[in-house]
Formats: C-alpha cells, structure tokens, sequence
C-alpha cells in the first residue's frame, strides 16, 4: 500500500480505518505518511518487541514527543533522549515504587467517592469532563499534593490546546515554528504561559516552606546527580509538568472509555457492581480490597485493548537499517507500531471487536503474546506509571458501580479521536441511576 493510497483512505473513513486497512493488508509492515514523513507500519507482535525491546538503543522517540510537545513538556522522561532520559528516569522512578504507588489507593478512593456523591441521581453529566476533573484532582494531589479541582476545568482545557497543536504540527506537510505569529501559536503559547504558572507556583511555595512531603515533587527539589547538584527550577518544572500532563490524559480516557463500555454492557456493568458489593459493601474501597476486585481491572485493562489511550507508537531509526525479515528503513524515515492495530487483531484476540473481560482472567491473559498487548508501550521506555494507572482504573471504575448505573444519552456510538492520545470525539454523556 503506498503513502498516497493511505492518505485517500484516511480522508474517506479516518485515521484509525486507515490504519486498520494498512494492517490487515500488510500484516507485517506497510507504509504510510505521518505528516511530512514517510512512515513504515509494524504489525505483528514479534516486530514490537524488536524495536522496542531488542533493538530500543537504534531508535529515537518520534518528532510528536521528541519536538512537538516539547514547547509543554519540555525535556522531560517522555520526550529526552539518551543520558537525560536514563538520568531522569531514575530520579522519578521512586514516586512509582510499589509501596508508594499502595498509598496512593487512599486519595483515589477518596476523590473517586466525591465525585460519585456529587452526582445527580437521574442527572445527565458528561463522562469526559468528569473523568478529566477526577484524575487531574489524584494527580494533583498524589504527586504534587496540591487541590487542582477548583481550576480542573481551565487546566483540561488548556492541556488539550497543547495536544491538539503538537497533533497538527505532527501531521502537518509543513509545520510552523511556535515562534511564528499565528492564532495558534498565540493560542498554544497563551497555554504554556498558564500552565507554567501552576507548575512553577507550586515549586516556589514548595522551596518556600523546604518541607518534605514525601511526594513527587518534594523527591525531585531534593534530588541530587552524582556531582552533589540539584536540579533546577526549569527541570523540576519539566519532569513535573510532564508527570502532570501523562499523569491525567491517558487515565482520563481510559475511564471514560472504560464506563462507556459499561453503559453499552449493562449485563458486565450488574456483574462488576454485585461483585463490589459482595466484597466491600458500600464502605471506601482500600489498597487491600483491590485483589478482591479482579472484574473491574479485567474491564479496565479489556477497554484499553478497545481502545487505547496511546494508540500508536512511533521511533525514529538513528541511521538506515533493517527489522524482522528484511524490511529495510532509512534514516529520516519513521516507524510506527499501532496499538489499534494489534489490539484488534483477530490472529491474537478471537471477535476482536467484543467486549470481553474474561480475556484478562488470570487464566486467560497469560495465553495473550508478547506484544500483542502493549497499551504502556514496552522496554527500557515503558510508561513509568503504568502500576499507578491500572490501580487508579480499578479503583474508580469499582467506585462508580458502588454507587451508580450509567446508561448512554443520545447515540449509542462514541468514537475515537486520534490527536496524541485516543479520547472520545464527543462529550460521552450519560445518566447516573442511583444503586442505594
């Protein structure tokens, strides 16, 4: 399939089509275009892990995090290469280690709760927002111990002009320097200014007080390289903001699509809550509860198999080369591998387009292969909070049927909108049925 070919269908049925066509009809590669780059699709389980595994010291991240989200994530873990990435990786890492990330279930539980409350019964909300609010609130208040909800809604929109400009500037055939004077570049940059503005704020109260909280971002004022140094404000900044962006967006929708299943299931959605009620009845939901929830991380973790937040992956070759069985790649070329491909690959997932979270049973997920499933990505740059997200889904989707059903309003259908991350196209909105 060549580039133009791609290009036409993407115009007439969208990306996520497109990308599934170039997929089923080239099962181990294809070619296709990633704005003024030439691209090469990689399809089967055994070509991800090569790359990104096997071979991940051959490959850079793509222009999307490496040069367009750096004017909002700066140089932090998700877009710096090399010694920085390894470096930074290391200071970060310890606000995820496993006893830590288990203290973090109490917050979840609690916001998760106060959002349930707040709640009409009989109320139209939409999920979306609602979602955004709830893990802008956790990651605030988990990492950076701060109250972000009062200004959720003015963050949420900011941090989606910034994705929506680094997905244009991606896919544009020639993109514009932010320096140039255009309406979105004015709008993006209007965007970086505020959130700045919290980032920084909350670094200058914190090296005001010189208190140690234990969070995030006490780790990273403390922090010191090998050389005795710490790091500075504009780091701090970067590898915080970073956290704060990843550590909302792709949970963010990951719940929201998550609930839309439910709504569209209401037979797995009755399952999940009798299963709740039989385990915590309607107290808090703790860290130790959670093993005796399996049925609301089998359904987080089939919903992102759906549909995943990081729905493609792309890396860019450091000179010409060649992965799997000959397929040659030049430098200046790109390669991209595609969650929304191989998640719903019937060669690894059986009705790929049914909802079913019985595939992630202990039973069931060890027969899935290597690769096949990747919503976190893989190797040395798999996504550093991948513990702390599927905790927070399990915890809120658990949350949610405590308390309520949740029945679609409007069309049954929501589908994907492809910018950065996977959200919904629309608002999702739904009616809460009270459960008490």
């Amino acid at each position: 399939m060549n580039t133009l070919l791609f290009i036409g269908y993407a115009l007439l049925h969208g990306r996520l089509a497109a990308l599934e066509f170039l997929g089923r009809r080239s099962p181990g590669s294809g070619r296709l275009r990633i704005g003024a780059r030439r691209a090469i699709l990689l399809s089967t389980p055994e070509l991800v892990e090569e790359v990104l595994v096997q071979r991940t010291d051959e490959f850079q991240k793509g222009p999307a995090l490496r040069v367009y989200s750096r004017p909002l994530l700066g140089n932090g873990i998700l877009s710096s290469e090399g010694e920085t990435h390894r470096k930074h990786r290391r200071l970060v890492a310890p606000a995820f280690a496993h006893q830590r990330v288990s203290r973090y279930a109490d917050v979840m539980s609690a916001m998760a709760r106060q959002t349930c409350h707040a709640w009409p019964a009989g109320g139209v909300i939409s999920m979306h927002r609602e979602m955004t609010r709830l893990t802008l609130g956790i990651v605030g208040r988990t990492l950076f111990d701060a109250d972000l909800l009062q200004d959720a809604d003015a963050i949420g929109s900011r941090i989606t002009e910034l994705i929506r400009y680094a997905t244009d500037q991606t896919r544009s055939f020639r993109p514009v320097p932010l320096e140039k004077d255009t309406p979105q570049n004015r709008r993006a940059r209007e965007s970086v200014e505020k959130l700045n503005q919290t980032i920084y704020g909350m670094i200058e109260q914190r090296r005001a007080s010189a208190e140690d909280k234990g969070d995030l971002l006490s780790m990273l004022l403390l922090a010191r390289d090998e050389e005795g140094g710490s790091l500075s404000d504009e780091q701090v900044r970067d590898e915080a903001m970073t956290l704060f962006v990843a550590g909302h967006e792709t949970t963010a929708n990951a719940t929201t699509w998550s609930l839309y299943l439910l709504a569209r299931n209401p037979d797995v959605q009755r399952a999940l809550r009798e299963q709740v009620r039989a385990a915590v009845g309607m107290r808090a939901i703790t860290f130790a509860d959670l093993p005796k929830l399996p049925l609301a991380l089998e359904i987080f973790k089939e919903s992102m198999r759906l549909y995943p937040p990081a729905y493609i992956v792309v890396r860019e070759p450091l000179k010409d080369l060649e992965v799997g069985d000959g397929i040659k790649v030049k430098k200046g070329e790109l390669i991209a591998m595609c969650e929304w491909v191989l998640h719903r690959d019937p060669r690894y997932f059986p009705d790929p387009l049914r909802f079913d979270p019985s595939r992630f049973s202990p039973e069931n997920e060890p027969k899935i292969p290597r690769y096949a499933y990747f919503p976190f990505g893989g190797g040395r740059r798999i996504c550093i909070g991948n513990q702390f997200a599927l905790m927070e889904g399990q915890i809120i989707l658990a949350t949610v049927a405590q308390y309520c059903t949740l029945e679609m309003v409007g069309p049954k259908a929501v589908h994907g909108d492809p910018l950065m991350t996977l959200r919904p196209d629309g608002a999702v909105m739904m009616r809460v049925g009270s459960q008490q």
